[in-house]
């Protein structure tokens, strides 16, 4: 396969996994704890809610020292990246139930299926990798 395609599965997954660090790692919590309701309306310990900061701010420094190591073309960076939003992913169920008390609402569907694209170009980068 050309070293063209090789880089273009792999850049393409690369910018969209430092995006989703960004989008739905930082810029979520932001707007959530801008909003004053939101936070009169947690029925939660404060605990859970550092617990969860932390956990977010550790996951998105993960992908994004990951995503780069993924536009680098590492095939040991490929496969952490995918495990990595798989591990995005399913924080942020969990965290949409324990806070939220929703289990599947919008913001999880869409983490959902950023995580599911991104898994493709991951997976479509690797193979291209193998054969090179």
């Amino acid at each position: 396969m050309k070293p063209k395609r090789k880089c273009m599965f792999l850049c393409i997954a690369s910018g969209l996994m430092f995006a989703l660090g960004i989008v739905r790692g930082i810029g979520g919590f932001i707007d959530l704890m801008d909003d004053k309701y939101f936070i009169a309306a947690i029925n939660t310990h404060e605990l859970l809610i550092v617990a969860a900061v932390l956990v977010s701010i550790f996951l998105t420094a993960a992908i994004f020292i990951t995503s780069i190591g993924v536009f680098e073309q590492s095939k040991k960076y490929t496969i952490s990246a995918i495990a990595l939003v798989i591990l995005f992913a399913i924080y942020n169920l969990v965290n949409g139930y324990l806070i939220l008390g929703k289990f599947v609402d919008d913001s999880n569907l869409i983490n959902i299926a950023a995580s599911i694209i991104i898994i493709s170009f991951l997976m479509l980068g690797n193979n291209t990798l193998k054969k090179t």
